[in-house]
């Protein structure tokens, strides 16, 4: 893309949508409680002509023990989450939850196939 300035992820001069969005998402509690997110990021897509925020996440079972690392993927504007991969981080224990939060446009999908969409509207 040289000689071509990337887009940011705004809307207006002072309105930054990705911060918007990671603000609304501070720790919370949830069916996987207590959930934190870790670290996010956000990227214009040139091929998609949006801005996506990933962030990734971990999420603790019964005595506060991490099971899950776990990363989203938002749609900067429309706040809406377009997919989760997740991995386990305690063995056999943490697989079963890290399964049953892979998705893309909420139907439940291999981790791997999830990362990837990820992965390519984060880097596309």
């Amino acid at each position: 893309m040289k000689g071509k300035q990337e887009k940011k992820c705004i809307r207006s001069p002072n309105t930054d949508n990705a911060e918007k969005v990671m603000a609304n998402l501070k720790s919370t509690s949830g069916p996987f409680a207590p959930v934190s997110v870790l670290n996010w990021e956000n990227h214009y897509s040139p091929k998609y002509e949006k801005c996506f925020v990933s962030e990734t996440h971990m999420i603790a079972g019964k005595d506060n023990v991490v099971q899950v690392g776990m990363t989203e993927l938002r749609d900067a504007f429309e706040r809406s989450v377009l997919a989760s991969s997740a991995v386990s981080l305690s063995g056999t224990s943490g697989e079963e939850v890290a399964m049953e939060l892979c998705r893309i446009d909420h139907e439940r999908v291999d981790c791997g196939r999830a990362r990837q969409f990820i992965d390519e509207h984060m880097k596309n």
